[in-house]
């Protein structure tokens, strides 16, 4: 009998000392009097949550609550009537006994308030390499501002657990977010505000998760296409409630709609934008006639939302009503309004297989890769624009993330100054540096015509892990750098107080500016102008073959309504003719014989 009850003894007691924190802390929902933690134990735990603006605890205040079975043994502890503009420390007690796990914050300044602020930003975390975020915390961040991509789950989860499909998938996808090395220990002592993109959210639209563009032939005709893959309520509803459950953010606008909220910190609002469970898919931003088997932009379409029409709603009245000097748009995806270019641009030869930086495809493939990019969403991105414009809303900027890559454009191109900062922890940041280079070999000037203060292998050939930080020097100035994993600062822009929306670099890409003739040819082509665009001084007129080699260049700027050009040196084979006038873009395909 004694040697039962010392069993149960050692069993009980055991289990008691086993009770542990196993992920978290991580801050969320700060305010200038509020703040939101969350914690993971192995089971089901009592606890105390001890914080204090003494980091010696000499006194403190405290909330003793309990992890939730239900929820994963996880709870999020809120947290109110802090001070502003404060740092707290707190700890944790788990049967009288201080643990290991702590953390510390400081609370936003009180609304309003024009104060020296620093954020930084980016997303897309999938590899070993959190360089990142030893770099991070160096420049003093209050805010981390995740715009996407907090890990892989669609793939990284092992599709027998049925992401998202199944809860309990959901539940092993915040744990993984929860355990990121190096950026976990971050995340304790720097606040995150969080937005899903579309591998955290397992879908590029409502309805459907987004496939890859595909090539097949029919009577030896090539046919572009795309295959998508329906996306059920339960996936999206999961992903919605494991958002709410497992995440310390901001109260939603409508939790049951979207991700999308807002929030201020000093005299700065952030408006946390949903690009992807509320739209109608970025493959409806392209549009298919069977019968001349051909591809063109919809992107001008009123049906196209990338937001849908509350969302809308609530962001351009939320834009009119702030009272903040600055106020920035999060988006997961670039709104860059020069991505339309990089949809149309290569529908001209759409039809034409080639390597596309080493990788081979087709130019509908690398236009369908920019079609789900707020930018190609044409007719509701206008529509914001022109509303800032209208009512004379100062001081906008967009921060994005998604593209793997890192850049800023002044707004000249993005029609707001914008910073692309994405690739935190990926095994590529190429492709600005992939898309300069393809796009580069026909004349389009990515430098010019998308990001035009630069940015990761725009001009250089540096495509390292890299984060966005935006520093707000009170109603001044804010300024906006691309940093890289080894904190060497890439490219910079600074947003001066009372910026407005002003003339934009707006390119249209033509496929009739001009007419290529004979063609085939054999000695010599012509270029006759289209009259109805009005005679452009022309840029530049190029010929590579479809390697991507150079084979002709003038950059004489001409004013004519015919040119001549030599071809007789040129081996037999296919070739694009591209020619680039001060606001016009048009690619050709001609044979030499």
């Amino acid at each position: 009998m004694k040697i039962k009850i010392l069993v149960l003894f050692c069993l009980f007691t055991s289990a008691t000392f086993a009770q542990n924190i196993t992920h978290g802390p991580m801050i969320g929902g700060i305010t200038a009097n509020d703040a939101r933690i969350y914690i993971r134990t192995n089971v089901a735990t009592d606890f105390v949550l001890e914080y204090s603006t003494d980091s010696l605890f000499t006194t403190f205040q405290s909330i003793s609550t309990t992890t939730d079975a239900a929820l994963d043994n996880t709870k999020i502890v809120n947290l109110t009537s802090l001070l502003p503009s404060s740092a707290y420390y707190f700890r944790y007690r788990i049967n009288g006994v201080v643990q290991s796990t702590k953390g510390q914050f400081k609370t936003f300044p009180t609304v309003g308030a024009a104060e020296h602020l620093v954020f930084v930003t980016g997303s897309c975390q999938e590899t070993e390499n959190m360089k990142v975020f030893d770099v991070m915390p160096t420049h003093k961040p209050d805010l981390f501002i995740h715009t996407g991509d907090f890990t892989y789950p669609s793939y990284q989860i092992p599709g027998i657990l049925g992401y998202p499909q199944e809860w309990s998938a959901i539940e092993l996808a915040w744990r993984r977010r929860n355990s990121e090395p190096i950026c976990e220990d971050m995340l304790k002592k720097i606040p995150i505000a969080y937005m899903p993109d579309d591998d955290d959210t397992w879908g590029n639209s409502k309805y459907f998760k987004g496939g890859g563009a595909q090539v097949r032939y029919e009577n030896g005709k090539l046919i572009n296409y795309f295959d998508l893959i329906p996306r059920t309520q339960q996936m999206r509803t999961n992903c919605l409630n494991g958002y709410k459950k497992f995440f310390p953010g901001y109260p939603m606008v409508n939790d049951t709609d979207g991700y999308y909220h807002a929030f201020k910190v000093g005299n700065c609002e952030f408006f946390m934008i949903d690009v992807r469970s509320c739209n109608t898919g970025g493959w409806n931003n392209l549009k298919y006639n069977a019968g001349l088997n051909l591809w063109t932009f919809n992107g001008n379409s009123p049906t196209q939302s990338m937001l849908n029409q509350p969302q809308l709603d609530w962001l351009l009245n939320g834009l009119r009503n702030s009272t903040a000097t600055w106020k920035f748009i999060v988006s997961g995806v670039p709104f860059n309004r020069n991505i339309q270019p990089l949809v149309e641009l290569p529908l001209l030869i759409q039809g034409m297989q080639f390597n596309i930086a080493g990788y081979p495809g087709t130019g509908f493939s690398l236009s369908y890769s920019f079609s789900d990019y707020f930018g190609a969403y044409a007719y509701e991105r206008e529509k914001i624009l022109n509303y800032i414009k209208s009512n004379n809303i100062k001081n906008v900027m967009v921060i994005s993330g998604d593209t793997h890559g890192c850049a800023i454009d002044d707004g000249t191109n993005a029609g707001l100054p914008e910073m692309n900062a994405s690739g935190l922890s990926v095994s590529s940041t190429e492709l600005y540096f992939q898309f300069n280079e393809v796009l580069r070999q026909i004349g389009f000037d990515l430098n010019k015509w998308l990001w035009n203060k630069g940015g990761l292998g725009i001009g250089n050939n540096n495509i390292k892990n890299a984060f966005g930080k935006m520093e707000v020097f009170g109603n001044d100035s804010v300024q906006l750098c691309i940093i890289d994993e080894d904190n060497t600062t890439i490219a910079c822009h600074t947003v001066k107080n009372n910026s407005i929306i002003s003339g934009v670099n707006n390119v249209r890409v033509l496929n009739d500016l001009v007419t290529v003739y004979p063609n085939p040819a054999q000695d010599k082509i012509r270029l006759e102008w289209n009259q109805k665009y009005g005679l452009e001084k022309i840029q530049q007129i190029k010929i590579v073959d479809v390697s991507g080699k150079e084979m002709y260049l003038d950059k004489t700027q001409l004013n004519s309504q015919l040119i001549e050009i030599p071809i007789q040196q040129l081996p037999a084979g296919v070739y694009l003719l591209s020619v680039e006038t001060e606001q016009s873009f048009s690619v050709q395909k001609f044979v030499k014989e």
